[in-house]
């Protein structure tokens, strides 16, 4: 009679180890140090590689940093410049800078547009560079500001010298119509140009007092002439030393030759 097969009979199939992982054998009768120094050992290894990871994904972190605060730099700078040189150039061809309300309107603007493009900085800018930013802003804004204010000093000065020969235009005329006043329209010239001179140079003061007494004198010796009061014209002003200075040769020859 035939043997029915038994359990040892079935073929064993072997079980596939996973090679992705070992223990590393640490033998038998090895003693509690030596365990210690070998998974110090291997501690000490991952550790460092650790480090190395992370110093490189630092360095990675610091170049995409480096491109996000320079752009934002470049950019900040470039749309300030560009508003706030146009607000500029528009303020000077469309108001009149010599009137104090426009000069603040100028300086409000220019805060304004600093504002801006200081909120226009990305979030993802590092404190450092944001800082960075306002700084050189601020520095630009405070430029063109100066330049408004340069602009407001040259305007006043230029209307005050205008308005002070305006002056002296008037004063001409009463000379010419009686020239005996002319010693006290004289002061009146002087007084003119005193009033403004904290704001001139010495050289612009110098000339336009001489410019003004030369046009009250010359108007008074004309007005002598026209009167037919050669003697006045002769004694009181062309041979009058006190304004030698002021009509040179050539103007009292021309005095000389309507006589």
């Amino acid at each position: 009679m035939a043997r029915l097969p038994g359990p040892e009979d079935v073929q064993r199939v072997p079980i596939a180890r996973d090679p992705g992982v070992r223990v590393p054998d640490l033998g038998t009768g090895l003693g509690l140090d030596t365990v210690g120094k070998v998974l110090g050992g291997i501690s000490k290894t991952l550790q460092v590689k650790a480090e190395k990871q992370q110093r490189l994904a630092d360095a990675e972190a610091k170049k995409q940093q480096n491109l996000v605060d320079g752009a934002a730099l470049s950019d900040s700078v470039l749309a300030f410049d560009a508003e706030a040189t146009d607000f500029h150039t528009q303020t000077l061809t469309q108001s009149d800078l010599s009137d104090v309300d426009a000069l603040t309107a100028h300086r409000a603007g220019i805060n304004a547009i600093y504002d801006r493009t200081i909120g226009g900085i990305p979030p993802s800018v590092s404190p450092k560079t944001r800082q960075l930013i306002e700084t050189r802003l601020a520095v630009a804004a405070q430029g063109i500001r100066q330049n408004g204010e340069i602009e407001h000093l040259r305007l006043l000065k230029t209307k005050a010298i205008d308005s002070t020969n305006a002056f002296t235009n008037s004063l001409a005329l009463k000379a010419q119509e009686n020239p005996g006043l002319l010693p006290g329209l004289l002061d009146e010239v002087e007084d003119a140009v005193e009033r403004i001179r904290d704001s001139l140079t010495p050289d612009v003061e110098d000339r336009l007092l001489a410019s003004g007494r030369t046009e009250v004198i010359t108007a008074a010796a004309d007005g002598y002439i026209r009167q037919r009061d050669y003697t006045g014209a002769i004694d009181n002003i062309i041979n009058n030393p006190d304004y030698t200075a002021d009509i040179d040769a050539k103007g009292r020859a021309v005095f000389l030759d309507k006589i």
